[in-house]
């Protein structure tokens, strides 16, 4: 399947946001070896699914109080040149969509067929950007990284600082998402239950702002494409109709499949591949089949207790001067670590695989914004003599001509 899936997309060549072109299957990925699909796995999550008593289990996980589950976001933006490092604005418009299908808010759900309204459903799942990280910082939500890759393939090294990505944040507490100039498809994500390393959804940097990432989502939250990934397949939801395969294009009327006749194949479903304009609609089992993830034995359960939409209890502390530290036009670079830390008498600089900082001068600062040491970057790890610092927190700091900056902290012992 997944073959045809590439071919389709060098045949169509690059992906608008009219079509999808998604490398996940109904298959989850461990450690690189397809495994069969992950069904909910639990006597409570099935009974949700089925509408048994399971549904009293996960109904009482209620989010933010209003019988919504509230999923805190962390976008990875990994880019190799400053237009793939997308505007915060962006992100947060991939957001409204995002919710705005999910709520069944958009305009366009009056233009689901009729056989099909009566199942259409507002998922009550909602997503919005963690103001803390992990360890309780306060975040805007989104990490920036610059990389040395300038195309990736569906291959998860974008998870990994140590392949020139992005480490993924406790993927059972956050939706970890990677923005990446992606080679071969418009975005693939995890199963529930894939290794938490790797969990989460990969986008192809051209495609945020699209509903590609309502359809990842879905497959996120345990959803598979609706043909079963195979001719006239299951996606284990009942009121999804069998279809033979995906739906190009943008179709109107009754289209049967599979032997089927009318109402036909539900081509307007987000988990098939047709084209964003018509793409409107989850149904109530797919509904039931996302929320089982969040009942007590749910392989997503950990999202209701997560932290990541709570205000930690200390910002952040910036350098003197600068209000917004993470503001898009001056991009922290990620990739930067200082060890150890704390450190006594010698501080280590890594730049990992950013040279672009080798000769480039660092400064380090205290509290008060006293500039207390510089250093040339004369190598990936740079070692700085702080024999002479007193003990306290300080931050490392440095400025490329184009704007782009480093900034760390680290205490002193």
């Amino acid at each position: 399947m997944r073959i045809i899936l590439l071919l389709f997309t060098l045949i169509t060549g690059s992906v608008a946001h009219a079509q999808l072109a998604c490398s996940t299957q109904g298959q989850n990925r461990q450690g690189g070896v397809i495994t069969p699909f992950i069904s909910t796995g639990t006597p409570a999550a099935d009974a949700v699914v089925n509408g048994g008593s399971g549904a009293g289990t996960a109904s009482r996980y209620m989010g933010d109080g209003k019988g919504v589950i509230t999923i805190p976001v962390v976008f990875h933006i990994l880019y190799n040149n400053a237009g793939q490092n997308l505007d915060e604005s962006l992100i947060r418009q991939q957001l409204v969509v995002l919710n705005t299908a999910f709520r069944k808010k958009n305009a366009d759900t009056a233009n689901i067929p009729e056989a099909f309204k009566s199942v259409a459903a507002d998922c009550e799942i909602e997503f919005k950007l963690a103001v803390a990280d992990p360890l309780r910082r306060s975040t805007n939500g989104i990490v920036r990284k610059y990389t040395s890759i300038k195309n990736w393939l569906d291959d998860d090294k974008m998870k990994f600082a140590a392949s020139g990505g992005s480490d993924a944040w406790d993927a059972t507490r956050y939706l970890n998402i990677w923005v990446c100039n992606l080679a071969l498809s418009s975005g693939y994500s995890s199963f529930p239950g894939d290794a938490a390393a790797k969990d989460g959804i990969v986008l192809r940097t051209g495609l945020v702002g699209s509903k590609v990432l309502v359809h990842e989502t879905g497959h996120w939250l345990g959803l598979k494409h609706l043909w079963g990934d195979t001719y006239c397949g299951d996606d284990q939801v009942d009121d999804t109709p069998k279809q033979s395969t995906f739906t190009p294009g943008c179709p109107t009327g009754v289209r049967p499949s599979c032997g089927g006749g009318a109402p036909g194949d539900m081509y307007m479903n987000y988990m098939d591949f047709t084209s964003d304009a018509c793409l409107l609609m989850f149904t109530q089992g797919q509904k039931a089949r996302m929320w089982s993830n969040f009942v007590t034995s749910g392989k997503r359960a950990g999202i209701i207790d997560s932290k990541g939409l709570t205000p930690a209890a200390n910002d952040e502390i910036p350098l003197p001067g600068e209000e917004n530290p993470q503001k898009p036009e001056e991009p922290v670079t990620a990739a930067l670590k200082l060890y150890p830390n704390p450190a006594i008498n010698r501080l280590t600089v890594d730049v990992g695989a950013d040279d672009r900082w080798l000769g480039k001068t660092i400064s380090i600062y205290n509290t008060n914004g006293e500039q207390v040491l510089r250093s040339i970057i004369n190598g990936k790890q740079q070692a700085i003599d702080i024999t002479r610092l007193l003990p306290g927190l300080y931050f490392v700091a440095g400025k490329q001509e184009n704007g782009e900056q480093i900034r760390v902290k680290f205490i002193k012992n």
